[in-house]
């Protein structure tokens, strides 16, 4: 997608054909690990690396989507004929609690927010002080409690002070309230860069220690409990919390990379509204490693070898990332897209690039870049042809499911000369480690006569395959050593059976937080009606899931299956209660071919492993985005890079920051765009 990215704002029709662009690429698809492809033994279903959604905080995304369908210009009344015929909203995201052994789902509905440009790390903190002045005191049970309960965990001198403003009544949440609405009002006041800044957040920090003490007794009632009063203090605690740490570290003026040489979890702790870190065992562990922290490190794959006993996410990633979800999106929090990633998004765009004359060069793999004489610039590339075409032919790769222009799951075969070949072996040479030999032969590219400009968008467990010379430059080497990359798992499930027959209420939802090794589900039945299913006998609920697979997992998809199918037996209740019996899950409402009995019938759903290096997720671990390194700034004078891997600003695996890294590329070249939504903090 960064490669794309920068292809499409390089093409832009106001340069005026400066560039003459060529995309060379694996396999026969467009997308990397946001590729998807359409099953044409399966009634052309939908098959994806993984699940997919666009937050609306993906600015930068969003924005080039939009330009793209309206350049693309399809016609009233065709299918994803307008951005927004092709990405919907959602509202709903459902977090799945653990408590006691028993399964809580918590519904959060969020608001509609309008567009709010440029929002700093002060922004950002400006809103969550402001979100906590609305709702701290509201939290049940804390209208109960009197100062002498607050004064049993407060320093004396709190507990005074709070005493005099509670007044008779002794009433601390409305003591609360008011301390909070100071906080609000006085944080409009402080401003970066001047004498008085650290005194201020000092001083808002001191306010909200006192209220997050104000908290704690409430522990000591029911309200563990009690769904709507732990989540709510849940919330609280956690907001303060991020609000003490922005202003204690002053990330108001240094940015959230301040913080990035610490893990996040660990930074919470640091800034804990105790005395020290782990006084209550219970209040950090009911916030810290609550469902709504838990879906983030779920969401980001955020586990070293994927592994979900070892979370590490930079405390300056995982910041940015929940505050401009949670404050900074425009119109709806998600939006989900209205077929599969590689219909939405990679059709529109290489249909658009097309119309602007790149050249596409398909099952063509990088396998080396050379260097010049001083170690400089790109003097030449190779690549390996992995198929024959017939001679005289252009692959055209795209096929039409109900009327919509969609990628295959496999190549065409019939359009390669050893198609047959290709077929029968099974090999998937979007893989680096296929096992497939090329049959094109290789050939080279070379500066001044070829091209003049490389963008380098490969995926990262790539990297040291074809950059070997590039690592004489230190700054090339400590990027290709630094960061960290993780397996994932993908499943899709197709059921005879619709929510109400599953048990589930009307309104479709995400899933996160959920138990491990599935952590992130969505019901994405809406896509239902862009497969080919024949008329009357077609599936009635669909669900996406995805989670990290650990390092020692047995590798390959059966490993996954057998996961899957555990995690079915095990853990289907909670989401579908009528899909599970004494006997276990009921393979029968699963939809398959009415021959196919039993487990069968999970056998005929989707699944797979991302393990290949073309398929690894990279993580924002604590301390390593230092060693990223930015599209425009390699060090090589005609070479850009483009990719999740790359220095993005927002440096965490998404469309968004990939996006940003092609939008990066074309900065560095043609000076647009002069300005990238959220590249900083600050």
């Amino acid at each position: 997608m960064g490669a794309l990215t920068a292809a499409y704002w390089l093409t832009d029709p106001s340069l005026g054909g400066r560039y003459e662009v060529t995309v060379y690429t694996m396999g026969w698809r467009l997308g990397g690990k946001g590729a998807s492809g359409r099953n044409q033994k399966r009634n052309g279903r939908i098959e994806e690396h993984g699940l997919h959604i666009w937050f609306g905080t993906y600015h930068n995304a969003i924005a080039l989507m939009r330009s793209c369908y309206a350049e693309l210009g399809r016609p009233p009344g065709a299918p994803l004929a307008t951005f927004d015929d092709a990405f919907k909203p959602q509202r709903r995201l459902v977090l799945l609690e653990e408590i006691e052994g028993e399964c809580h789902p918590w519904t959060i509905d969020s608001p509609d927010l309008p567009l709010i440009d440029g929002l700093t790390v002060l922004g950002l903190l400006r809103k969550l002080i402001g979100w906590l002045s609305g709702h701290v005191a509201g939290i049940p049970g804390f209208e109960q409690l009197r100062v002498a309960d607050f004064a049993k965990t407060a320093h004396p001198k709190e507990a005074a002070a709070i005493a005099a403003m509670a007044g008779p009544a002794g009433v601390t949440n409305q003591t609360a309230q008011h301390l909070m609405d100071f906080a609000k009002a006085r944080i409009q006041f402080l401003e970066p860069g001047t004498e008085d800044a650290s005194r201020q957040a000092g001083v808002l920090s001191g306010i909200m220690r006192v209220v997050a003490r104000m908290l704690f007794p409430l522990l000591e009632l029911e309200l563990p409990k009690d769904d709507a009063a732990r989540r709510l203090w849940i919330l609280a605690y956690l907001g303060i919390t991020f609000a003490r740490g922005m202003l204690d570290d002053q990330l108001y003026e240094k940015g959230f990379d301040a913080v990035e040489n610490i893990e996040m979890r660990d930074w919470l702790a640091k800034h804990t509204s105790f005395d020290q870190p782990g006084d209550s065992p219970l209040a950090d562990k009911l916030a810290f490693f609550s469902a709504c922290l838990q879906a983030f490190y779920d969401a980001s794959f955020s586990y070293v070898d994927g592994d979900a006993k070892q979370p590490n996410a930079a405390a300056s990633v995982a910041l940015r990332c929940i505050l401009r979800i949670a404050f900074d999106y425009a119109g709806p929090i998600i939006l989900e897209m209205q077929a599969g990633m590689g219909d939405t998004v990679f059709t529109p765009l290489y249909l658009v690039l097309k119309q602007r004359n790149v050249r596409f060069a398909f099952f063509h793999r990088l396998t080396n870049l050379q260097l010049d004489a001083d170690l400089k610039s790109i003097a030449g590339m190779t690549f390996s042809r992995q198929v024959q075409i017939p001679d005289g032919t252009a692959y055209k790769p795209l096929i039409t499911v109900n009327d919509l222009l969609c990628w295959p799951s496999t190549p065409l075969f019939g359009q390669i000369t050893d198609g047959a070949a290709l077929s029968a072996s099974g090999a998937n040479i979007e893989h680096w480690n296929s096992g497939w030999t090329d049959t094109g032969g290789e050939f080279s590219l070379a500066r001044g006569v070829d091209f003049d400009h490389v963008v380098l968008g490969i995926s990262y467990d790539v990297l040291p395959d074809v950059t070997h010379e590039l690592s004489t430059d230190p700054r090339w080497k400590a990027m290709i050593g630094g960061l960290d990359s993780a397996d994932t798992q993908a499943a899709q499930l197709w059921f005879a059976a619709d929510r109400a027959q599953l048990g589930m209420d009307a309104t479709p939802e995400i899933f996160g937080g959920y138990f491990e090794p599935w952590s992130s589900l969505v019901d994405f039945s809406h896509l239902l009606p862009r497969e080919a299913w024949p008329a009357g006998n077609a599936p009635r609920y669909l669900n996406y899931t995805c989670g990290p697979l650990a390092k020692q997992t047995a590798p390959g998809d059966d490993a996954v299956y057998a996961r899957l199918r555990d995690f079915l037996s095990a853990d289907a209740a909670p989401l579908w209660p009528n899909a599970v019996d004494e006997a276990g899950f009921k393979y029968d409402l699963l939809y398959a071919d009415p021959s196919l009995r039993g487990e069968d019938r999970l056998k005929a759903q989707y699944w797979r492993a991302n393990t290949d290096p073309t398929e690894r997720y990279v993580i924002a671990k604590a301390n390593t985005a230092s060693v990223r390194i930015q599209p425009g700034q390699t060090g090589f004078d005609n070479l850009s890079i483009a990719g999740e891997w790359a220095d993005s600003g927002v440096n965490i695996s998404s469309i968004e920051a990939t996006v940003i890294t092609g939008m990066r590329v074309s900065r560095a070249l043609t000076g647009q765009p002069q300005r990238i939504a959220g590249e900083k903090d600050i």
